[in-house]
């Protein structure tokens, strides 16, 4: 026993000798660390996914617990009162970040409220659930969902809310119609505007423009263009044996469909043809109506009844006051035309002819101007009839002086009392000319 002691005490003697031994050898300036406590952290967010609702929308809501101290969160505890709203049963669910399962909640979680149990440092849990608008809320309440959350090492609640507006919903599509012309003939075509809108408070989703058209009126093939949100594209022209689906349009803005037609010949002087297009969106599905009317004018403004002169002007080379042919028609020659107020002179063209249009039927008296050189064959100062819708006619010949006929030269008339004596087989080398005497 004594043996046995004494070994113990050499023990105990060896080991106080190197305990002494080492803090000898520790560096001066070593330094034991102060102790570090763990700090428990818990963040709490709360989202919602419309900023205004009306009654009975649904909403959904992200409510995310994040343990984002240095140590496990034990017994998490979350309560989530709802104001002015209504829980959707089994609409619940939880994900942990530690492993990516989803779990359904039962629908006691919401009254009696939710143990998330252990949630781990660094680690997070994410509650998703849907509620809807209370049928009591009014226009300008705020929907709120204000989560709570503690735990074991963080026992004071940390709240976050979500809210929505309450704007209750007054949607409203508004439309009317326009033309570019309000009297009409057959053959004209039309230009019609249906100009829509939404002057409601809400978004107005699948807006259909369907348009009828009168049995009076043919569509013109791509003519149809619509005009939104500062865009303007075509429209395929099977959508006037359909209809356009505009698409969604937001809450003060305003579009145009416009397209052409063409006025046929069933209508009638006097008719009133109508336009009527409609329309209609998913908030307001009952066809709204536009229209517009054009009224038909036939042209029945009577013809004016007029006529046309024609002057023809041709050389007269046989004197026969026809026009033969190989006689030339003749240019430049000018005629006065007098009566019913007219009275003007014209010139025939490279053809010999002129053509004064646009005269009141009557009588006129056409002179020819007979220039130097010439003398007339057919009658001067002719009173020639004109007729509505037709074309009169009066022909004028000349001959120029001086120019040999067959072998014999034409003298110039020297006025009356002259006779020239062309005997055939009996005129001398020479012409003999006998002027009679005159009486004073």
């Amino acid at each position: 026993m004594n043996k046995f002691n004494g070994k113990i005490k050499k023990v105990l003697a060896a080991a106080t000798s190197i305990a002494v031994l080492s803090v000898s050898i520790l560096p001066a300036t070593f330094a034991i660390a102060s102790p570090v406590y763990a700090a428990p952290k818990l963040g709490l967010t709360h989202t919602v996914d419309k900023a205004q609702a009306d009654r009975g929308d649904t909403l959904s809501y992200i409510l995310a617990v994040k343990n984002t101290g240095t140590t496990d969160l034990t017994n998490v505890y979350i309560l989530n009162p709802l104001h002015l709203a209504d829980y959707v049963k089994d609409s619940g669910s939880y994900t942990r970040s530690t492993n990516g399962i989803t779990r359904d909640l039962n629908n006691t979680w919401f009254k009696d409220g939710l143990n998330l149990g252990t949630v781990p440092k660094g680690t997070n849990v994410v509650v998703k659930y849907k509620a809807k608008v209370a049928s009591n809320a009014n226009e300008g309440d705020f929907v709120r969902a204000t989560a709570q959350a503690k735990s074991d090492q963080t026992p004071k609640w940390v709240q976050a809310r979500a809210s929505t507006h309450v704007l209750l919903a007054n949607p409203h599509l508004c439309a009317k119609k326009t033309t570019d012309k309000e009297v009409v003939s057959p053959g004209d075509t039309i230009t019609y505007t249906i100009i829509f809108c939404n002057d409601g408070n809400v978004v107005l989703h699948d807006v259909l423009i369907f348009d009828r058209l009168d049995d009076r009126l043919d569509y013109v093939k791509g003519s149809t263009t619509l005009s939104l949100a500062g865009q303007t594209i075509s429209i395929d022209d099977g959508w006037i044996d359909l209809h356009v689906n505009v698409g969604n349009v937001n809450p003060g803005q305003e579009g145009k469909l416009k397209f052409k037609v063409k006025v046929n010949d069933k209508a009638k002087d006097g008719d009133e043809i109508q336009n009527v297009g409609q329309l209609k969106s998913n908030q307001t599905p009952k066809w709204i109506q536009c229209f517009v009317l054009v009224r038909v004018k036939k042209d029945v403004t009577p013809k004016k009844e007029v006529g046309d002169l024609k002057i023809f002007k041709f050389e007269d080379s046989n004197a026969d006051k026809v026009f033969n042919k190989g006689e030339k028609a003749l240019s430049g020659f000018k005629f006065k035309i007098t009566g019913k107020g007219i009275d003007k002179t014209v010139s025939t063209d490279a053809d010999g002819v002129v053509v004064i249009k646009g005269l009141k039927p009557g009588t006129y008296t056409v002179s020819e101007i007979v220039p130097s050189g010439w003398r007339i064959t057919t009658d001067n100062n002719i009173k020639v009839t004109v007729k509505a819708d037709e074309v009169a006619e009066v022909r004028f010949g000349n001959k120029k002086l001086g120019k040999v006929l067959g072998k014999i030269k034409e003298l110039p008339d020297t006025g009356p009392g002259l006779i020239l004596l062309l005997a055939a087989a009996t005129v001398p080398a020479g012409v003999f000319i006998k002027r009679l005497k005159t009486k004073i």
